[in-house]
């Protein structure tokens, strides 16, 4: 099941990563993950929709797809090269 907000698209519900739908900007807020941006994130781009520890488990379609190459605080870009 898909969580779509005008902003973000979190593909399932276990995911830790969102795909940004549009370019966000630093200090924007997202209301439906009641989040702000700490940095400008490109359209595309994986961001944190949760705390993910340095080489932590990266959730994205529901599966793992990878691990963290960086300690991500909520709303910074995840984008490493991983789909």
């Amino acid at each position: 099941m898909n969580h779509v907000s005008s902003e973000l698209i979190q593909l399932n519900c276990r995911d830790n990563v969102a795909v940004a739908r549009t370019a966000l900007d630093k200090g924007q807020k997202i209301s439906a993950h009641e989040l702000t941006c700490n940095a400008d994130i490109p359209p595309a781009h994986k961001v944190a929709i949760a705390a993910i520890e340095k080489h932590g488990p990266v959730y994205k379609y529901g599966a793992l797809i990878g691990y963290a190459d960086r300690k991500s605080t909520r709303l910074n870009s995840s984008h490493s090269g991983e789909s």
